[in-house]
């Protein structure tokens, strides 16, 4: 099954590049905001968001990608009644991802789109502070603590473009980290700005 998705992906990957080489480069040319919900191993949502210029097959993008777990309903009891006057905001087990990346597109004839690009991330992953939690007093809702490193995030992007102005896309990214390496799939909506 592996083996017949790669070679799909590599036929319309040549079919885009031989057709971007007959079409008109430019005419998905644009600054694009973007939105997807999808899913990743470990975690019950993950989000992901940016922006992206992109001009002559080649694109910029600037993205944030957030997975969690929600808290379980006795956890935002326990922290309702500890913090009786509203605490600090409550923190989910999860992690942010803020990643620059560059990238190619390759288009076919009319509105189909591939890109593959790669990039570096500032990498923040949230867990429960296992040490403090082992101690703590029934009555104490969970300590969490925050660590970060730096990524290196690649992506393979399908979209389908009306024009310049609206596309849908669904894409496969990956974040390559010494906390919690991930490969999520999403899929979402971007808007051309101009």
């Amino acid at each position: 099954m592996k083996s017949k998705l790669i070679f799909i992906a590599l036929v319309l990957a040549c079919n885009g590049a031989t057709a971007q080489g007959r079409g008109d480069e430019s005419s998905f040319n644009n600054l694009y905001i973007y939105a997807e919900y999808g899913q990743t191993k470990g975690y019950q949502h993950l989000f992901q968001g940016g922006a992206y210029l992109q001009a002559e097959g080649f694109y910029f993008k600037v993205k944030s990608v957030s997975a969690f777990d929600y808290n379980t309903d006795a956890e935002k009891q326990l922290y309702k009644a500890y913090y009786y006057d509203g605490g600090p905001p409550q923190e989910n087990v999860g992690f942010q991802d803020v990643s620059f990346m560059v990238g190619k597109g390759f288009r076919s004839p009319k509105h189909h789109q591939i890109q593959f690009g790669a990039g570096l991330s500032a990498f923040f992953k949230t867990d429960k502070d296992e040490a403090f939690n082992n101690q703590k007093q029934a009555y104490q809702p969970d300590r969490y603590k925050t660590r970060f490193t730096v990524g290196l995030p690649a992506e393979l992007r399908y979209s389908f473009q009306f024009g310049r102005a609206f596309a849908f896309s669904v894409t496969g990214t990956g974040n390559a980290n010494f906390l919690k390496s991930y490969v999520a799939v999403s899929a979402g909506v971007a808007f051309g700005m101009f």
